[in-house]
């Protein structure tokens, strides 16, 4: 499996929090092997999930 760099930012906002998350990959094919994986909608699947548990 191709390793992901993590680096996730949560900041006070006016609205609420913001959510800032920095990927970053070895390779650029580490990266299109977790796209065509289905990373990309799991990935937006679990923000909004982050999104509901946020707003409690």
């Amino acid at each position: 499996m191709p390793t992901i760099h993590w680096v996730n930012v949560f900041k006070p906002f006016d609205a609420g929090t913001l959510y800032e998350a920095t990927l970053s990959f070895d390779k650029a094919i580490d990266m299109e092997t977790l796209v065509k994986m289905g990373f990309k909608g799991g990935f937006t699947m679990g923000l909004g999930n982050l999104d509901e548990l946020l707003a409690k």
